[in-house]
């Protein structure tokens, strides 16, 4: 015996809308910063910003301000 449900247009946009967001939220990385990454490595961050090509990491900004961010995941691999 099967059950049918109907829902209504704004119900089924909210449903969507959540699992657009649990999706996002599964593929989002956990970015931590330089001083966060290098002390997870046991490093200065001023070693880490020299060697940051060897780990996954986004740069945020403009010129030498610019922040890095690190995938705290593959920091840890």
């Amino acid at each position: 015996m099967s059950a049918t449900v109907t829902l209504s247009p704004e119900s089924v946009k909210a449903v969507a809308r959540e699992v657009a967001r649990l999706m996002l939220q599964a593929q989002a990385p956990d970015l931590v910063d330089c001083n966060t990454a290098a002390q997870i490595l046991g490093i200065s961050p001023n070693y880490l910003r020299r060697i940051k090509d060897r780990y996954p990491h986004l740069k945020r900004g403009e010129g030498r301000q610019a922040r890095l961010l690190f995938d705290r995941n593959a920091l840890l691999q």
